[in-house]
């Protein structure tokens, strides 16, 4: 299980890397921008979470944990599950292939944007998020921002190369998590749930995401739950071949 993990992380990487190019670029992001905006009062949210959040030591801290605190909160529960817990392994499982096959690559190569930060990149109005980037200037997150787009350029293929933004595929593991969290513990889920709403947040104040990413990931993640929960009820509630009685054959005159 762990090899095909694995597996998975590279061949969706190389299908990440290829989005652009199989699709012709990136042209969602306009339309994505402007729905956010215009969920949230006709304002773009990324600058205003800039304004509030602008402070060097509180921005250092939502940067690592979206970084380092995320990656292994989305990858050592997988550990825990395999070799732990038996009643929700295959399900696990399956919802975290599920999560980053449909939500990162197939629904984020339909849609494909690149987000607030490749904004003035793929459309030509740099001044949209030009204050937010501005802002983040000289930061980790910058560093890292301009190496994905210098390998966009170059078409090469890396470690976490390739970008799309719209959906979330923080918010969605995260939110994978939260809704296992709380099949152990209520108190549990509900951190798992604060911690989506950070990541929400942090998404977009780092320019990687407009909010909508994050909320169509909580609905799709909530979805392929759900689903998969009704699928294995199913299976609980089925009778095992060996609890069968075969029928006796009809009496014959």
């Amino acid at each position: 299980a762990l090899a095909a993990i694995l597996l998975l992380m590279g061949s969706f990487t190389t299908f990440k890397t290829l989005m652009p190019t199989l699709m012709g670029g990136f042209a969602h992001d306009r339309a994505q921008a402007d729905l956010d905006a215009l969920l949230h009062g006709g304002v773009d949210p990324g600058p205003v979470l800039m304004d509030l959040f602008s402070h060097p030591q509180l921005l250092s801290a939502l940067e690592w944990n979206y970084s380092v605190a995320w990656t292994a909160l989305a990858f050592l529960p997988i550990f825990f599950v395999l070799v732990q817990t038996d009643r929700l392994r295959l399900r696990y499982c399956l919802t975290f292939v599920l999560v980053w096959s449909v939500l990162g690559n197939l629904v984020a190569c339909l849609f494909l944007s690149a987000g607030p930060a490749f904004y003035g990149q793929v459309t030509g109005d740099a001044a949209r998020f030009g204050a937010l980037m501005q802002g983040l200037d000289g930061r980790m997150v910058s560093a890292f921002q301009d190496y994905l787009w210098q390998n966009y350029l170059e078409g090469a293929a890396g470690l976490g190369t390739g970008i799309s933004a719209f959906p979330s595929l923080h918010v969605g593991m995260a939110m994978m998590n939260a809704l296992f969290l709380r099949e152990f513990n209520r108190i549990a889920g509900l951190a798992g749930f604060a911690y989506v709403a950070v990541i929400i947040v942090t998404s977009a104040l780092l320019g990687w995401h407009y909010l909508i990413d994050g909320y169509v990931s909580v609905a799709v993640v909530l979805i392929l739950h759900a689903a998969l929960n009704r699928a294995f009820a199913g299976r609980a509630t089925a009778p095992a071949a060996a609890d069968v009685t075969p029928c006796p054959s009809p009496a014959r005159s």
